[in-house]
């Protein structure tokens, strides 16, 4: 299916595009119209340029991107690699690229530098999606890192810490996103990692309002009522880290814990699909990771053809603990309750 060609409809709420035997959704539609897939394939320290032409060849069509993860040229590679492989058949316009701008590029003259420089090294003349990969700013050249720590207010400032930027507002960087909109080289933009009074900020300043909050979601942090009220503001949340790793900062012990055992041995499937799967029927979309290729085929083939049923996915639920596997000493979480979900205008 083409993405490139939908009619945008500004205010429209998420929903999701039924196919399938499970009556469930391939594809999400954005609130501004866009169809997004529902299954992507995250690029997160991959490495090998022919991964990315096999999870396109696979059957993959949304690769999720970031300038920090230093690997977007050899991203480009693979989609190149596969295009030409079938250039009849295989067109940029059936993929939804993701590319995301770090914390030390939230000045407006940075953040337009950083998107090019993802459109020219992904080779795919715009974006599908530009996200804030985090809503704190550093300063420029204080460090683009995820593991440094804060640096003091006064004193010598350790090797790799980082400086807050207060020199640039949301609504400069949001105003900076908002323009590549307009200039056609972006069709999408959006929030990764965002709080709800976060994503309520943005909502209000914004002319273009965000389509996406990409959050860490799994049975140990399901964040069920801010996934609904994101929805309500037109948001839809979209989950990383669906496994709880294998690339997480704390120990993964959700992917082999007894009751994700228990649920896939009665579907009879792998523990990792029956993560991918709970996300999935619960309708949110959702980023897998993997370098190798028998894994691709295992985190999107037949992801339609059955579901768990009310009792599994309750026993699933039942895990949650509040615990986040991906941490950062630079970000602080909210701990106030979500609000409820905001009543539709609609009729």
């Amino acid at each position: 299916m083409s993405t490139a060609n939908v009619q945008v409809q500004q205010g429209d709420k998420p929903q999701p595009v039924k196919t399938g035997n499970t009556n469930e959704p391939d594809y999400v539609r954005l609130s501004n119209g866009v169809l997004m897939p529902l299954i992507g394939y995250g690029t997160f320290q991959l490495q090998d340029a022919d991964m990315v032409k096999q999870a396109l060849e696979v059957g993959y069509r949304h690769l999720d991107c970031a300038s920090l993860y230093g690997n977007q040229e050899l991203v480009g590679r693979g989609i190149a690699s596969w295009i030409a492989a079938d250039p009849s058949k295989n067109k940029r316009e059936d993929l939804f690229v993701t590319s995301k701008i770090f914390n030390d590029e939230h000045r407006p003259e940075l953040l337009r530098k950083s998107a090019e420089k993802s459109i020219a090294e992904l080779g795919t003349k715009y974006l599908d999606l530009l996200l804030l990969h985090w809503p704190n700013a550093f300063k420029p050249g204080s460090g683009s890192s995820f593991h440094g720590d804060v640096c003091p207010a006064e004193g010598e400032k350790p090797p790799g810490c980082v400086v807050f930027d207060d020199e640039v507002t949301h609504e400069q960087t949001w105003r900076a996103m908002e323009k590549l909109v307009d200039d056609g080289l972006v069709r999408c933009i959006g929030l990764s990692n965002f709080s709800h009074k976060e994503v309520t900020h943005i909502c209000n300043i914004a002319r273009i309002k965000p389509t996406i909050n990409e959050i860490e979601l799994h049975p140990f942090l399901a964040q069920k009522e801010f996934v609904a009220w994101c929805a309500s503001m037109g948001v839809t949340c979209l989950a990383y880290g669906p496994l709880g790793g294998p690339n997480a900062y704390l120990p993964n012990d959700l992917l082999p814990h007894p009751t994700v055992t228990k649920v896939a041995q009665e579907a009879g499937k792998t523990n990792g699909r029956i993560l991918v799967k709970w996300s999935v029927q619960r309708g949110v979309p959702v980023l897998v990771k993997t370098g190798t290729a028998s894994r691709l085929k295992e985190n999107l083939w037949g992801m339609m053809d059955y579901k768990l049923t009310d009792e599994q996915m309750a026993a699933l639920d039942s895990l949650e603990n509040g615990k986040r596997l991906v941490t950062v000493p630079w970000k602080k979480w909210e701990t106030e309750p979500v609000p409820d979900p905001v009543p539709s205008t609609k009729a």
